[in-house]
């Protein structure tokens, strides 16, 4: 089973590289993607016309979060899967 976790870290270490996590995260070739939920390109992510069909599952760890920032935690994670 292959993970990556996507963060400010990973993102600019793959980037030194010449990496880009998230094209590589479209293909397919992760299993497991770990998301850090202020990124704003996660909801392009998923989003995405390539990357949507592979998504099986979809989980929010740091639900409590939504008590501590308030409502504009929700929007990260606005019904991403509608209409699927």
């Amino acid at each position: 089973m292959s993970a990556q976790a996507i963060n400010a870290e990973t993102l600019a270490a793959a980037s030194v590289v010449g990496r880009d996590i998230w094209a590589e995260a479209k293909t397919g070739v992760y299993q497991v993607l770990i998301f850090s939920p202020a990124r704003d390109e996660y909801n392009t992510f998923i989003h995405d016309e390539v990357a949507r069909p592979r998504i099986g599952y979809f989980v929010v760890d740091e639900i409590h979060l939504v008590y501590e920032w308030g409502p504009e935690f929700r929007t990260l994670y606005e019904t991403p899967f509608t209409g699927m």
